[in-house]
């Protein structure tokens, strides 16, 4: 599908160079995946063979990126060339960037090229039949991911989209490793087909084989796909982060900063921890009062963090008179609840996390998820917290 239309995807040869900065160029290798704005290509150095991973946005994408409306390539180089900033091994770091036209219709593709990674933890648990993480193992994720935030955060930029499909782990597949794996599984094509622009060879997603579970626990965890990152203090979009990991504010249409992803990284402990999710989205009934999405999710908010909204937050919240009253109860809605959030850490570890251990979860987590952003702590001060004193 074409660039005007949304699409625009990459086409590369494989064995075709790409010319980037400072003369130099990369070979492509193979299609390592896909996602909804961009593909990823195995590539190599030509001038010293080391094998990167290039992320080509699509047409699409590139073109909002020219119009400033996608800040990925802005926040990846304040990353990685702010002055007298020693950038975190947990975020992603730039080796290279550049645009090229694209194929047809394609339109053109701002081209990223990063260190190679090993996947993502959503596909590592999945692939390996892993329902949850043990403890040290989501300890271990967890604070890697929060350095990652507080290098974003001090770099004066806001994430938005943590998730654990953007946590990604370093390959323990050696440039040798990767050499044999091109010669015994070659990089492969579909077959014909037709497209907008003619017969196309689409090529085939072929990850790097995953590490085994020891290999695994020793992994450095990266937090990337900054392709929905903002400016602190500039905000390009309110539509951010996925529903179940969105904070309060963006709900009910509020003054957001770099705290949404203190929030989001709060939600992310339970499900890191217990392998399921904090928040349901779905609309449905809660004792017999029928909750839209939003309505849900704000009476979930309520019962999860033991808060109520204050006037003070509701007042500078445009969408919030939708669903609060005068008082700043809930207009629809069973009543106050409070859940005993502890006790489904232990029932969705399957008695694997002790009630005692549960507790400090959930401590800590409620230090991420307060109602107003101002009360929660920062990525700095969660790092000091003793919940992290057996991480590695």
């Amino acid at each position: 599908m074409p660039e005007s239309v949304g699409h625009g995807f990459a086409q590369f040869e494989f064995g075709e160079s790409l010319a980037g900065n400072h003369s130099r160029s990369y070979t492509v290798l193979r299609k390592l995946g896909w996602g909804m704005n961009s593909s990823t290509w195995l590539v190599q150095d030509q001038s010293n063979q080391a094998y990167f991973a290039l992320k080509a946005l699509n047409g699409h994408c590139t073109k909002y990126a020219a119009e400033g409306v996608s800040w990925e390539l802005p926040a990846l180089q304040r990353i990685t060339s702010t002055p007298g900033h020693d950038p975190s091994p947990h975020c992603l770091r730039l080796v290279d960037h550049f645009s090229l036209p694209g194929k047809g219709s394609a339109g053109r593709h701002i081209c990223l090229v990063t260190p190679l990674f090993g996947g993502d933890i959503t596909r590592y648990a999945r692939t390996s039949n892993l329902l949850r993480y043990p403890l040290p193992l989501a300890k271990r994720i967890l604070l890697h991911t929060l350095r990652a935030l507080n290098d974003l955060h001090e770099c004066g930029v806001v994430h938005t989209d943590i998730k654990p499909d953007n946590i990604f782990f370093d390959t323990t597949l050696e440039n040798e490793d990767i050499r044999v794996l091109l010669e015994s599984d070659p990089s492969r094509r579909h077959q014909a087909e037709a497209s907008y622009d003619g017969i196309v060879h689409a090529a085939v997603s072929q990850p790097l084989p995953l590490p085994t579970i020891e290999e695994f626990t020793k992994c450095t965890f990266v937090l990337g796909d900054l392709g929905s990152a903002q400016p602190i203090g500039q905000r390009i979009t309110d539509h951010i982060c996925p529903e179940s990991l969105r904070p309060p504010e963006i709900y009910i249409g509020g003054p957001w900063d770099e705290k949404v992803d203190i929030w989001s990284f709060g939600c992310l402990v339970y499900e890191i921890v217990t392998g399921m999710p904090l928040f349901n989205t779905k609309e449905g009934n809660v004792d017999g009062v029928h909750l839209d999405t939003t309505e849900i999710m704000l009476f979930q908010m309520i019962a999860h963090t033991r808060e109520v909204f204050l006037a003070k937050q509701l007042s500078v919240s445009p969408l919030a008179g939708h669903y609060f009253n005068e008082t700043c109860q809930l207009k629809k809605g069973p009543g106050h609840y409070l859940y005993q959030t502890e006790h489904w850490v232990v029932r969705n570890s399957d008695g694997d996390i002790s009630t005692d251990k549960a507790k400090e979860v959930v401590r800590f987590m409620r230090r991420c998820l307060r109602l107003d952003p101002e009360d929660r702590a920062s990525a700095k001060e969660l790092l000091q917290d003793e919940w992290f004193e057996d991480a590695a």
